[in-house]
């Protein structure tokens, strides 16, 4: 059991995605997802999309299991839909974006997705609605993969759960932003089973 990827997404100046390096694990792999048109930005220690549209990331580790967990502290910026950002697990980078995903969306919706083939399903039941939802506020969204339970968790409470078996694969971390407004501020990633409590490694900006 081990950790795979922890980033804080800290730099000097701002940076290119696939030129940062995570504080723990490997850097950020350019492949067919879009992990080029990310930037680190420097003074707010977080990570966006530098374009219109939306984007992902994978880490450039190789997890020992398919059963690990992918958790970042986001922000989504802007209050529409399509300002949303997130964790995606058991990528492969290929395009036809075969992955599973956890996001929030400006709206203050929270949803858990898979990608198979360029076709988008929703697991469970819908979006889980954010009450009292603000698009200043950093919340905490993680994805948990273990086996074929696939679920999400908003600040630690899990709230969306389903049994999937399409993507078995161990795969590879990674972040999804949508639009330029949504900011992530860090990521932690790790194999199931560690026990530890994940906030450790979570650094909000603000508390920096």
């Amino acid at each position: 059991m081990a950790v795979i990827k922890t980033d804080t997404f800290t730099e000097g100046s701002d940076t290119a995605l696939e030129s940062h390096s995570s504080d723990v694990g490997s850097g950020w792999n350019v492949t067919a997802l879009q992990t080029d048109e990310f930037d680190v930005i420097a003074a707010d220690d977080e990570v966006a999309n530098d374009g219109v549209g939306s984007r992902w990331a994978g880490g450039d580790e190789d997890p020992s299991t398919a059963d690990y967990f992918v958790e970042v502290n986001e922000r989504t910026v802007g209050t529409s839909g399509d300002d949303r950002c997130g964790a995606i697990a058991r990528t492969d980078g290929s395009p036809t974006k075969d992955f599973y995903q956890a996001y929030l969306q400006g709206t203050g919706n929270l949803w858990l997705h898979k990608y198979v083939a360029n076709t988008i399903t929703t697991l469970d039941d819908g979006a889980y609605v954010i009450s009292g939802f603000s698009e200043s506020t950093y919340y905490d969204v993680k994805l948990e993969c273990i086996g074929t339970a696939i679920k999400a968790y908003l600040d630690d409470v899990e709230v969306r759960a389903d049994t999937d078996s399409d993507i078995t694969r161990t795969g590879n971390v990674g972040i999804h932003c949508k639009n330029a407004n949504a900011r992530i501020t860090s990521l932690n990633a790790e194999e199931a089973g560690v026990g530890a409590d994940v906030r450790r490694h979570i650094i909000p900006a603000y508390m920096r």
